[in-house]
């Protein structure tokens, strides 16, 4: 069983990693014009830091059908490094790339946004980093009486409005948007996670059975 579950990881590890990125890299290197040859790799960078940004996104719905196949801890830990990762391919698209007006201030905004989550994540809903590191450890401590943990879970909703930007960014640049095969797969596969984003956190869970509590026995 344990073997089955391993193997189950390293499949969804290797779908995530490099098969879901592989259809906007086709798309986009068939249409992206010679002349941004010279920035191609910072652009394809870009590209699957965004996939692998909707796929966090995806995987903090908490799907059933992922949680059967590799387990909810699996699964945080793969939202959380897919979405490191994910900065770190945005950094080196940042400093490779030239924009200017709003498409350069939404894809800077995105950036600070990001990095800033990933800092706040890893200080307050990084449990096995702030346990290995004494002084992560005393500032979670000292700040958590603010940032308590639903407030912490609506900050890390942010996220949201970060990959809201990149969206924009991505539409602002018209050689981008005339790859109609490419922004065609962006804008289907964005609206698909947006949608089960909402359907998950706002409409799913008013449709659970509730009950009302008639007795609390300490044990």
């Amino acid at each position: 069983m344990l073997q089955k579950h391993r193997y189950s990881l390293w499949l969804f590890w290797l779908i995530a990693i490099f098969l879901l990125p592989l259809p906007f890299l086709q798309t986009l290197s068939a249409g992206l014009p010679t002349i941004y040859s010279g920035e191609s790799q910072a652009i394809y960078y870009g590209t699957i830091a965004y996939v692998w940004m909707l796929f966090a996104v995806y995987l903090s719905t908490k799907p059933k059908w992922l949680d059967r196949l590799i387990g909810l801890p699996d699964m945080y830990m793969v939202h959380g490094i897919l979405a490191i990762g994910a900065i770190v391919l945005a950094f080196l698209h940042k400093e490779n790339t030239q924009s200017f007006g709003w498409i350069k201030t939404t894809g800077d905004w995105a950036f600070d946004l990001f990095l800033g989550l990933m800092i706040y994540s890893l200080i307050f809903m990084a449990g096995w980093l702030t346990n290995r590191i004494p002084i992560l450890k005393k500032i979670k401590h000292t700040l958590e009486i603010i940032f308590r943990h639903e407030l912490s879970v609506w900050i890390h909703r942010l996220n949201i409005v970060a990959v809201v930007l990149i969206f924009i960014h991505v539409q602002l640049i018209s050689y981008i948007v005339a790859i109609k095969p490419f922004i065609i797969l962006f804008d289907v596969v964005s609206g698909l996670v947006l949608l089960s984003y909402l359907w998950a956190k706002f409409i799913a869970p008013t449709t659970y059975n509730n009950g009302t509590l008639v007795k609390n026995q300490p044990i």
